[in-house]
């Protein structure tokens, strides 16, 4: 097991992203609501830009799931193995064999019961994740299985994958629970864009006021040497968060981030 693999499987778990800050030193693990943090002022090119748009449905699967390979246990309502958001209506990609998004965890997993019934059969750089429970020193009972059902599959994509989903809504697996999620994620992608700004003043995390409206995300930019210009091409989200992005201090460079971390 490397150490990578390991934040690998905890960012994978909580939604998060992890790197080292070139000017501390310090690894950082930051949950997505630190990515949606806008502290950048916006870059309007509303005048030159077209209102025409395509959706980015390779980005919109109806169904994501988080698995926990070498967990084994659950119900109806709570599984240690896998938890699962389904999507409907006619914007998400309804195409069998492309319209499932899986995110796994191969390392760390919370189901006590799984390992005690198969732990022979777990490979031995497998870790378990425990959540702290106010029980005496060595005692493991039903009370400790059940307190550890935060850290189910289930449990952990209700929680923590709140943030940038495929659409603004939809029913949690395998309790069937109907939720409304934090924000969405920019999949309304608009034609191509060009503006005198330079490509040195348009990063990943400033926003983009275009012709579709305020809060648009940077896609992909390419700046002509020759003249000077940069074509930009932005997306939007469907609909705008449900609640509002957090602000707080941070002690490194939002560029540092690298947002591909996450599915």
């Amino acid at each position: 097991m490397t150490l990578k693999e390991l934040l690998t499987d905890i960012a994978t778990c909580y939604d998060a992203g992890w790197f080292v800050d070139e000017q501390t030193g310090y690894l950082r693990l930051e949950h997505r609501a630190w990515l949606e943090a806008r502290d950048i002022a916006p870059l309007d090119i509303s005048e030159k830009g077209y209102l025409k748009y395509s959706y980015a449905r390779e980005q919109m699967p109806r169904v994501e799931r988080l698995q926990v390979v070498h967990a084994s246990t659950g119900d109806v309502a709570i599984d240690f193995q896998e938890g699962g958001i389904q999507y409907g209506g006619n914007c998400v990609n309804q195409t069998e064999g492309q319209n499932e998004s899986i995110r796994m965890a191969s390392l760390i997993m919370g189901d006590i019961r799984g390992l005690l019934l198969n732990g022979d059969s777990l490979p031995n750089t497998s870790l378990c994740l425990l959540v702290a429970t106010p029980l005496q020193a060595g005692e493991l009972t039903q009370q400790v299985e059940a307190g550890n059902r935060a850290v189910a599959a289930s449990e952990l994509l209700k929680r923590y994958h709140r943030r940038g989903r495929v659409i603004a809504s939809g029913v949690l697996l395998p309790s069937k629970q109907y939720v409304h999620f934090d924000s969405v994620r920019p999949t309304i992608q608009l034609e191509k864009a060009s503006t005198c700004v330079s490509l040195q003043e348009i990063t990943l995390r400033r926003l983009l006021t275009t012709v579709y409206g305020l809060n648009g995300r940077l896609q992909r930019a390419e700046e002509d040497l020759a003249t000077g210009m940069t074509a930009v091409i932005a997306c939007h989200t469907i609909s705008e968060p449900t609640s509002s992005m957090p602000s707080f201090d941070r002690m490194f460079a939002a560029e540092q981030f690298n947002p591909e971390q996450f599915g």
